[in-house]
Formats: structure tokens, C-alpha cells, sequence
């Protein structure tokens, strides 16, 4: 039908003309501003956009092209990455807003990539949002994961521990604290890391088949923390052993050092719980709580009581609970979610 002999024609043409740029302008600039809240930084040297609904500090970043001062969730990706690469920081870099959302500088400048990855899922996490612009919200949140994971295999082909030692203490910090907020957002961050790494390394694996080393090196780091951390409970400073890559010293452990009461283990519980509902990380955690021929099918109990989950999850035959444990073991069904009928751990212990 020609448009005129349309009756709604001038309706939409009107439309068209009149709101239609302004509205699509208007959304630029708010969708700007939101991921500026989030990633604190900028392409707005200049505050062309105005200061009103920013952070008082933002990191300026040269515009991919152009000059376009706009921030698109289509370039997020390269955003992102381009900001995890610097180290160094200019003063002039800064850009300083007389109002607006009160900011630390501090997280502005943090050279620490995996921190500052953090602390803007955070930001993402938290940030009071409008259904219009929610998916924009959303679109970053994965694009910070995608940037956690992808430093975290780039580390493992380096060799390189840093990226996963360093998620492991943004974890087990948080884990330290009463915050429920804190924690809830974590757990929900390492949720998602975990299944966007599944899905990109288990995605042509079959179930019977182990998971791909680049993979399990890429998180390795940080489960060998977790036994360490779990080590280091009965030990000083000066005591404190080496990561345990494996039980070459055949060491016993004592009844002191089990750890199953200890106050201290619960973050470290609480992680190994949220790291076992993931096949990279559970593979890890068995590896750890096992001697190295476990695989002939040889157990030797002394030495699983030094792994992993010996330290964290079996009673041991070393010690018999006392009244009030055993109360605390029955309050604690969580205690023996490692145990399986196909992985007898219980009865390798108490053998």
C-alpha cells in the first residue's frame, strides 16, 4: 500500500521525526552512564554527556573510533580487556566530577585485574537498575565473566598462578565475613564463571571422560590454596609447608590436626561445597584428596587423611568424637556431602 492512501502514515512519519532520534539519544547516554558506574571509566574527557548520574572519579579511556564519547555493550568485551591490561596510571587519566556518585579513587586505579573484575560485578551486581535497561545490565555482567575466564586460561598457558590464587582470596575473604551480601553475590559470580568455563571446555567431552588439562590447570591454583589454607590451620608461620602437589612424604597427621571442629574451616567448607557441584573443580578436589597411583587402585588411608577432603570432610580414625562433636555432626548433614557409593572414601578411612 503507498503510504498515502495510509490514513496512520503521518502518524508514524511524525513519529519518526519528531521522538524518535531524541528517545534513541537519550538512551545512549543513560546506557553510557550506567556502564561508566560499573566499569569506571570513560571515553568523556571533556563531560560532553554532563556530570549528573556518574561516579566522582572515572578512568579516562582513548574512544575505539571516532571520538564517539558513547560506551556500547557491543565494544564490552574490548573495554574490558584493554582496562585489565594497565598496569600504570596517569594523574591526568582521572577525571574528577564536583558531584555525583561518591567513589574511591582506589578502585578507580586498582592494577590488580581479577580485583578490579570483581569489584565491577559488584558494582553490576548492586546497582539499582530500570527494567529498560536491565539487559544492559545483564550484557556486562557476562562480558566481566568472560574476561575472568579468559584470564584465568591465559594464566594456566603461562604458567602463571596468579589470576586463580588471586580469585581464591577474593573468595575465601569474603567468606571470612558476616556479610550475606557479599557472600551472595561471590557465590553467584564464581557460579557463573564456572559454568561459562564448563561450557566452553566440556562442551565436545563425554561424561566418562576426564576434563581437559588447559581446563583444570586454569583452576588448579586455586584448589591447591584451598589445601594449603586447610594445612595451615594447625601450623606457624615458620611450619607452614609447601603446596602439596603430592603425598610424596607419606606424612601422618595427628589427631590435633584434624580439623573437623575447628571454627577456622568453615569458609574453606563452604567453598569445597560450592567447588564440588562443578566437574572441573570437583576433579580437582579428588585429585587433591588422593595419592597419585589412586588410579590402581591402591588406598592408604594415612595419606588421604593429609589430602583435601580428609582434612575437611572424614572423621578420622585418629580421633573418636566426643559427645559434643557428635551433636555438631548430626547438626551438620553438609559435613559427608563428599561421600558417594562410587568413591568409598568413608571406608577407605576406616580401613
Amino acid at each position: 500500500m503507498d503510504s498515502t492512501d495510509n490514513p496512520f502514515a503521518s502518524l508514524v512519519k511524525n513519529a519518526s521525526l519528531g521522538l524518535g532520534p531524541a528517545i534513541f539519544g537519550a538512551c545512549e547516554t543513560e546506557v553510557t552512564k550506567i556502564l561508566e558506574n560499573i566499569l569506571l571509566v570513560t571515553h568523556d574527557k571533556e563531560l560532553t554527556l554532563g556530570e549528573s548520574g556518574r561516579p566522582s572519579h572515572l578512568l579516562y579511556m582513548q574512544p575505539f573510533s571516532g571520538g564517539n564519547v558513547q560506551i556500547y555493550v557491543s565494544s564490552l568485551d574490548e573495554l574490558i580487556f584493554d582496562r585489565t591490561q594497565m598496569k600504570e596510571f596517569n594523574d591526568y587519566d582521572v577525571v574528577s566530577l564536583s558531584t555525583g556518585v561518591a567513589t574511591d579513587v582506589s578502585d578507580v586505579l586498582t592494577p590488580n585485574p581479577i580485583s578490579y573484575l570483581v569489584s565491577s560485578y559488584h558494582r553490576a551486581f548492586t546497582i539499582k537498575q530500570t527494567s529498560a535497561l536491565s539487559q544492559v545490565i545483564e550484557d556486562c555482567r557476562k562480558s566481566i565473566v568472560r574476561q575472568i575466564v579468559l584470564l584465568l586460561l591465559v594464566d594456566a598457558e603461562s604458567g602463571n598462578p596468579e589470576s586463580s590464587t588471586n580469585l581464591f582470596d577474593v573468595i575465601y575473604q569474603s567468606l571470612c565475613t558476616d556479610d550475606c551480601d557479599q557472600i551472595t553475590y561471590i557465590q553467584t559470580m564464581l557460579e557463573e564463571v564456572l559454568n561459562h568455563l564448563e561450557s566452553e571446555s566440556l562442551s565436545d567431552v563425554s561424561i566418562v571422560e576426564s576434563c581437559p588439562q588447559s581446563s583444570l590447570n586454569s583452576l588448579r591454583p586455586l584448589v591447591n590454596r584451598l589445601l594449603v589454607q586447610l594445612s595451615n590451620i594447625y601450623y606457624s608461620a615458620v611450619q607452614s609447608p609447601t603446596v602439596p602437589h603430592s603425598f610424596v612424604n607419606k606424612q601422618l597427621v595427628s589427631a590435633k590436626e584434624r580439623i573437623l571442629f575447628c571454627p577456622q574451616r568453615r569458609p574453606l567448607l563452604i567453598m569445597a561445597i560450592w567447588l564440588s557441584k562443578y566437574s572441573i573443580t570437583a576433579q580437582l578436589l579428588i585429585e587433591l584428596s588422593f595419592p597419585q597411583n589412586f588410579s590402581s587402585g591402591s588406598y592408604r588411608p594415612n595419606e588421604f587423611e593429609g589430602g583435601l577432603l580428609g582434612r575437611l570432610l572424614a572423621p578420622s580414625h585418629l580421633h573418636s568424637p566426643q559427645s559434643a562433636e557428635t551433636i555438631f555432626l548430626t547438626n551438620q548433614p553438609q559435613v559427608g556431602e563428599f561421600f558417594t557409593e562410587k568413591v568409598p572414601l568413608k571406608s577407605a578411612v576406616e580401613s
